[in-house]
């Protein structure tokens, strides 16, 4: 092997193992039994679909005793072992089935939740291998379950639908011109819809989702695939997105996140949080000023909904009631 070439060294020790990211690892037979025994036991529990972080988080420990050691090698070693099961971006399953990534994880749920009154998330989180962040937003979308607070969720009972549906049965028979009226009207009650908490809390989840550099709110093609990704939820509110028009459409995805340069943004509670710790940070160490452009580097990692430095400065205007500073945030004026 010393007078082998470089790339014919490469390539010998290429083959000895499993290569990701330009790393070889060796897997010995007991970390194989181990991942291939720990997949069929929880599929066999009843499971339909496995997340790949959180099954490498929730069984860090015992994977890494068996070298297991990086996510994309985990990732690597499960189609390896298991060619016949179905494996998509984030997570897999035994058998390809149909449906969005929504309708898996809210049918788990489902599945999990044991007619229980009211479950915690950090509950379903134990349950469900799928990351707590992506069963709280389809929770929050889905018309079965309403959040009470706290992290805690109840299923929608039947009986408000069937007493919706007695009244209506009560209701005296409409006229001709009264069912005219209701066509009519039909339009301004979708309009209205727009506007429901659960609707915004879609458009606010699909925004934050898929538009990591924000929804630009004149561009017919990013209205499109709001859309589309709006019915592929399967949920009532999704479907309604999808029937907006454009006008409807925009004024309704302005509600769910913030308005910078034409483009709509998601932020969260827990980042503005950031920014104002950063700010009076500074200011209690002595600063007299801040600069945008330094403050939007030092929280680049902490705060990543801030994705541009306009963005930054419009949120810190907003933050600190500062109708225009140019490049920074002034103490006490």
């Amino acid at each position: 092997m010393n007078r082998e070439s470089d790339e014919t060294l490469r390539q010998l020790i290429a083959g000895v193992g499993r290569c990701v990211d330009g790393k070889v690892y060796i897997i010995l037979k007991d970390g194989q039994n181990y991942l291939t025994q720990l997949v069929e036991r929880l599929f066999d529990e009843g499971r339909g679909v496995i997340y790949y972080e959180t099954l490498f988080e929730r069984f860090q420990e015992e994977l890494s005793e068996r070298r297991f050691i990086a996510l994309e090698l985990l990732r690597n070693s499960l189609r390896a072992y298991f060619r016949d099961y179905a494996f998509y971006d984030e997570c897999f399953e035994q058998s390809e089935t149909s449906g969005s990534e929504p309708k898996k994880v809210l049918k788990e749920i489902e599945r999990v939740w044991n007619g229980e009154d009211e479950v915690t998330l950090e509950t379903l989180a134990t349950w469900v291998l799928a990351p707590k962040s992506k069963i709280r937003s389809y929770l929050n979308a889905s018309p079965k379950y309403a959040h009470r607070g706290e992290g805690r969720y109840v299923k929608k009972t039947a009986a408000r639908v069937e007493t919706a549906t007695v009244a209506t049965a009560n209701e005296p028979p409409k006229t001709t011109d009264a069912r005219l009226q209701n066509a009519k009207s039909f339009e301004a009650a979708e309009a209205v819809d727009a506007s429901s908490d659960a609707m915004q809390r879609l458009l606010q989840h699909i925004v934050a989702e898929r538009f990591a550099n924000g929804f630009r709110l004149n561009s017919t093609i990013e209205a499109s695939r709001l859309r589309k990704y709006a019915q592929e939820t399967g949920c009532e509110e999704g479907a309604a997105v999808a029937r907006l028009d454009d006008a409807a459409l925009r004024n309704a995805v302005r509600k769910s996140g913030v308005v910078c340069d034409d483009k709509v943004c998601v932020v969260d509670k827990a980042t503005d949080a950031t920014i104002r710790a950063e700010v009076e940070s500074a200011f209690d160490s002595g600063a007299k000023a801040i600069f945008y452009e330094s403050l939007f580097e030092r929280v680049a990692a902490s705060a990543p909904d801030y994705f541009s430095l306009e963005l930054l400065k419009d949120r810190v205007r907003s933050l600190y009631a500062v109708s225009d500073r140019k490049i920074g945030l002034r103490k006490n004026t």
